[in-house]
């Protein structure tokens, strides 16, 4: 398995690598570590509707970005609650499929980078 790993400096995306990720190493279960999820179902159902970092309240002050895969932005917050629900800057929900995140560790400065896949549920 493998994981898309961005650099974006100065907000210019500079390198995109495809890195291989061990097995487990993506899987929250532990949920006394900082985890970001890797996918999400913003349906309305109460269920996975919003993008979540686990453990992110003992890290304030994180910053996000998510970009689709055209690396054009489509989300950004400076200070993240887990309260994104795949909508675009106009609050036009964005088409299921993958997504490139950043993360910024509040306090720590740990920088975090990925997929996320938006799923669209079929009623």
């Amino acid at each position: 398995m493998f994981r898309l790993r961005i650099s974006i400096v100065s907000g210019l995306l500079l390198m995109m690598a495809y890195v291989p990720v061990l097995k487990g190493q993506d899987v929250c279960s532990d949920t006394s570590r900082f985890c970001i999820t890797t996918a999400f179902t913003p349906n309305g159902d109460g269920v996975n509707d919003v993008w979540f970092i686990q453990q992110l309240e003992t890290y304030p002050g994180t910053m996000v970005r998510v970009f689709n895969t055209a690396g054009k932005e489509v989300f950004e917050s400076m200070s993240y609650n887990n309260d994104w629900s795949g909508a675009d800057s106009g609050g036009e929900q964005l088409p299921a499929g993958p997504y490139l995140y950043v993360v910024v560790q509040g306090v720590t400065g740990k920088q975090f980078s990925g997929t996320l896949l938006i799923i669209h549920a079929r009623e």
